[in-house]
């Protein structure tokens, strides 16, 4: 017997997200695949094997779509429409998830490999999957309006107000992942599900730069600049790097960075 899962990525469209929720999700998901037993598992597992075999497929095609649409963004030109980039990232990381479910499907039913036709038809499946739920959270999350983010001064930035109380320090730096933003204060780190030009709205008062397409800094937190070729790298007080990208580099310069 032959099988051919599908690829997806589970999000919760709340404002605060954590590795909780999204742990959640996934065994739902891999619950509700298990019960239904859809592409012909439920004809060919028994339950338990079935609950597995989806499980597997759930958190590996999961995690490897998020890794990939990850290093894929970062390496895009910043001036390409979002829309392109979001479809060109899941239609990246439909090849590997079409790979992961074959070898998984080798190793869980007595049939042999698949054959070429069959590969071809899971391939075209998954990319479309993975490039049609990119590009459709992409375009989700790119209407999020900021409804706080011209703040009083005296109001601490509304982006603080997505973390947990135990996070909610002083704001050092923000780093766009997918869809999501890894915020990190002086009290942690978190992710939020949230476009980095929201997450930067929501910084209040607090003076920064962005130095990349996918990263911002809090100035009071740049403790050096060290400058290499056309693009530059910023250390943080805490020790972290920060790049700096060509395009952000004329702005930091003129901040007296450098120099």
């Amino acid at each position: 017997m032959k099988t051919h899962g599908s690829s997806f990525a589970l999000r919760q469209t709340r404002d605060h997200l954590s590795s909780r929720n999204v742990l959640l999700a996934l065994f739902g998901a891999s619950i509700l695949l298990g019960l239904s037993g859809p592409f012909g598992t439920f004809e060919g597992l028994p339950l338990l094997p079935r609950f597995a075999y989806w499980a597997v497929i759930v958190f590996l095609t999961y995690s490897t779509a998020i890794t990939i649409n990850n290093v894929v963004q970062t390496r895009l030109p910043d001036r390409w429409p979002d829309l392109l980039r979001d479809g060109i990232a899941g239609c990246c990381a439909g090849p590997v998830l079409a790979v992961i479910v074959t070898l998984v499907n080798a190793t869980t039913f007595e049939a042999g490999s698949a054959d070429l036709p069959d590969f071809l038809t899971l391939l075209l499946y998954t990319t479309l999957i993975a490039a049609t739920v990119s590009i459709l959270i992409g375009q989700a999350f790119s209407h999020r309006g900021t409804q706080t983010a011209n703040l009083p001064p005296d109001q601490a930035p509304a982006l603080l107000n997505r973390l947990p109380f135990d996070k909610r320090g002083h704001i050092v730096s923000l780093q766009a992942q997918d869809h999501y933003v890894l915020v990190t204060t002086t009290k942690g780190q978190e992710m939020v599900l949230i476009r980095i030009a929201d997450a930067m709205a929501e910084v209040g008062q607090t003076n920064g730069f962005q130095t990349h397409r996918s990263y911002w800094v809090a100035e009071d937190q740049i403790a050096s600049a060290k400058r290499s070729g056309e693009r530059g790298t910023l250390t943080l007080k805490s020790g972290a790097e920060i790049p700096v990208s060509r395009s952000f580099l004329p702005a930091l310069k003129s901040a007296g960075y450098f120099v």
